[in-house]
């Protein structure tokens, strides 16, 4: 309880520094368009900024390849949290402002299995590689990572392989992944460690080997027309502070 009370305290202070600087006392509501990889960190993270500040923040939640859809059709927020790569390209195309972008978190490609599945051997590329051949069945999901993990297995030479072993939904739809590997439709199971750390009923084994892993660096940028830029900022700073870090942690995501 002492714990809870001194990081609540601490979160405060870093908070009210934050907003020193937007100008106005008043509470806001603050828009925040974010991939679904950092859900479980939202959900853990954002009570304590609004208990601090007294803003609102309302969350657009998204896979984090249609994140730039939602800036794109011209839905209002304040910022947009996916790739740093797709935040580049938002700013590039006029969508987000110029030179708004922030790195908030690192995030690995993770591997899981369903109970009682053989644990595949990331020891090495080769044991790596021989787990996946054996493997009856494999879901990815719709996601960042599939697309850097189809590349993967083309490099791999196991793209037929795992093409034909991959769980596919209702019209080829890719689902979630946990929910997969709980139905027992899948042995093993890719998606961002973040997104499957805080999973029930399933077994996060860890993140794929380093020598073949693609770090996803989260980052937001601000919305060119942002209703509450001066509070998006002061939230983003929150989420950068060192008070928030452990947090991320908690959650599989690095601060960077």
């Amino acid at each position: 309880m002492i714990l809870q009370v001194r990081r609540g305290a601490a979160c405060a202070a870093v908070i009210w520094a934050l907003l020193a600087n937007s100008g106005s006392a008043a509470a806001a509501e603050i828009k925040m368009i974010s991939a679904m990889a950092l859900h479980a960190t939202w959900l853990e993270l954002m009570p304590l900024y609004e208990k601090a500040s007294g803003d609102k923040v309302t969350i657009v939640w998204s896979p984090g390849l249609e994140v730039a859809k939602h800036v794109e059709s011209g839905e209002k927020a304040d910022l947009a949290v996916l790739a740093a790569a797709g935040v580049d390209d938002l700013i590039k195309k006029g969508f987000l402002a110029q030179g708004s972008r922030v790195p908030l978190a690192n995030s690995l490609v993770g591997i899981a299995t369903r109970p009682g599945a053989p644990r595949p051997d990331l020891s090495t590329v080769a044991s790596f590689k021989k787990s996946l051949l054996d493997a009856k069945s494999i879901a990815m999901s719709g996601g960042t990572s599939s697309i850097y993990l189809r590349k993967l297995f083309r490099n791999m030479g196991i793209a037929k392989e795992m093409d034909a072993k991959l769980f596919r939904g209702v019209n080829g739809r890719a689902e979630n992944v946990s929910n997969v590997l709980r139905r027992g439709d899948a042995d093993l199971g890719f998606q961002q460690v973040s997104e499957l750390i805080d999973e029930k009923g399933i077994v996060l084994v860890g993140p794929i080997p380093s020598d073949l892993q693609e770090i996803t660096v989260w980052s937001a940028g601000l919305c060119r027309d942002a209703p509450q830029p001066e509070r998006a900022k002061a939230l983003i700073g929150f989420i950068k502070s060192r008070e928030a870090a452990p947090i991320l942690k908690k959650h599989g995501l690095d601060p960077s």
